[in-house]
């Protein structure tokens, strides 16, 4: 399986719906392209965190999917895991950038 990390910082602005939104593209597109550059590749896995202004990550989401399962359905949606308290560890920064 094929493992992968994305990360990026949370903006003042952001809204949870953006940050949810941000993190599905990320998935997405790292699913699509661990799949498209090794054809050995069966599962990957990415996880995807926002990063608070003290500069800690935080998970916001997890893809684990196989070859199969995502050329069946390549929707983030569908096979990520998402962590509801990612809104709250992101605000809890001495001072909150999200």
């Amino acid at each position: 399986d094929h493992r992968d990390l994305h990360s990026f910082p949370t903006r003042r602005s952001s809204d949870l719906s953006t940050l949810v939104r941000r993190a599905n593209m990320a998935a997405r597109a790292g699913a699509q392209r661990s799949f498209d550059q090794d054809l050995l590749i069966t599962e990957v896995v990415i996880s995807v965190t926002g990063e608070n202004s003290d500069g800690i990550a935080v998970p916001v989401l997890n893809l684990r999917v196989s070859r199969q399962e995502w050329s069946q359905q390549p929707v983030t949606e569908y096979w990520a895991t998402y962590y509801r308290g990612a809104r709250v560890l992101l605000e809890s920064s001495s001072e909150s950038s999200f």
